[in-house]
């Protein structure tokens, strides 16, 4: 998973959202081992906080892997591969939920595996070695995988260790990194110290739960970022911004991809406008299905701020959160969703400091989405982040009363 606990939740709100039946059986911040059934194309077309998507083969215990009859006899009765030519390449990725993970367990697969091709009379099988990832994983990249057919060509082996299990199982999907960054760089206006990540994005879109045909609105449009993901959902988009110049390169920015994409988004410059979010029901007459936005980006920080400075800093920010949340809730239809980001800053004294809106959650008919299954979680939801960043994105799913 790209962003932790974020895109677990982007997965299980997309099954809900498509009637599926789900069972999350284990999970840790980079995987999760579901019991459901999905479309592994459809899933990664759509969502984009997973970087991988395959399916479990066989469940093993610590004894089972350091046993290497007990091992082979298990991994002997499942099928991890029905067709392969001769030639093939193939790799295993291995992730743990435990840092710092040194020992030579993953190893054990690779040489099963390296032993079973040669019993299954593939001749020449090309293994590709997987690069540290953290403290504690192996990993091929997407990007790699996409970039070597491997694939096409043959497999990658996934291992998953969580809470004493080992999940063993293969690659079906990955995510294709590409396409997001050439819609961010591609696109006529761009804005990369400013604007959210097409990835988080889409996140933000499917948090809403909308499907094709959905009414869907961002009041603090920006360069229209989260729109363009809205639109390659097939949604029917609506947004503002209080900048006039951001509203005409939003404007311009869904114009190219509306014509990139072939796409049929409608007559954009009425759908977006000049518009203050504070006022925002006196310029949209029409119940929204779904919102998302980011009201207030803090600009990027040279240095930690102290708390003092980052509480006044919050303050500003505040104030505008408190005004626009109970307009946006006013166009928004009974049940449908707000997905709001807010930040977070880490201040001088390793500490993050952000403002607390349940009050006025409450006030404006909004609450709290949980998941029918789970997982557990605590508001914010927040994206990945290295130790450095200054500003991080804290994410509330609301639905309306």
């Amino acid at each position: 998973m790209a962003h932790g606990e974020l895109s677990l939740v982007e997965a299980v709100n997309y099954l809900e959202s498509n009637g599926s039946e789900y069972r999350i059986i284990s999970k840790s911040s980079q995987a999760a081992i579901l019991d459901t059934y999905l479309d592994a194309n459809d899933t990664m077309n759509k969502l984009a906080g997973l970087f991988k998507i395959g399916t479990v083969n066989c469940i093993l215990d610590s004894k089972d892997v350091t046993d290497e009859g007990r091992m082979q006899n298990k991994l002997n009765s499942e099928e991890f591969y029905s067709w392969l030519n001769d030639k093939v390449r193939w790799c295993l990725s291995f992730y743990s939920d435990t840092a710092n993970f040194k020992t030579n367990i993953p190893d054990h697969f690779q040489n099963y595996f390296k032993q079973r091709l040669r019993k299954d009379g593939i001749k020449k099988a090309k293994y590709i070695f997987p690069k540290r990832a953290g403290e504690s994983d192996l990993e091929i990249t997407s990007n790699d995988i996409i970039k070597k057919h491997i694939i096409d060509d043959g497999f990658e082996i996934l291992v998953v260790y969580i809470s004493g299990k080992y999940y063993v199982g293969t690659t079906q999907e990955v995510v294709r990194n590409q396409e997001f960054i050439s819609r961010d760089f591609g696109r006529p206006f761009q804005n990369p110290k400013e604007s959210i990540p097409p990835k988080i994005a889409r996140i933000l879109v499917n948090l809403t739960s909308l499907s094709s045909g959905g009414r869907f609105l961002d009041p603090f449009c920006g360069i229209g970022t989260i729109l363009q993901e809205a639109s390659i959902l097939g949604l029917q988009i609506f947004g503002s911004d209080i900048d006039r110049q951001r509203v005409s390169e939003t404007i311009r920015n869904l114009e190219w991809l509306n014509e990139e994409y072939n796409l049929e988004i409608g007559n954009i410059s009425e759908r977006v406008f000049t518009a203050d979010a504070r006022h925002l029901s006196e310029f949209v007459h029409v119940k929204m299905d779904g919102i998302a936005t980011e009201p207030i980006l803090i600009p990027p920080l040279k240095r930690f701020p102290s708390e003092e400075e980052a509480e006044d800093m919050l303050q500003i920010a505040g104030k505008i959160y408190e005004t626009s949340l109970p307009e946006m809730s006013n166009v928004l239809r009974k049940g449908g969703k707000l997905v709001l980001v807010t930040p977070y800053i880490r201040t001088d004294r390793h500490t993050k400091l952000s403002f607390n809106f349940e009050e006025i959650f409450t006030e404006s008919g909004l609450t709290h989405y949980w998941p029918r299954n789970g997982p557990q979680f605590e508001y914010p939801l927040r994206s990945s982040s290295d130790k450095k960043q200054k500003v991080l994105r804290g994410i509330y799913v609301l639905e309306k009363l």
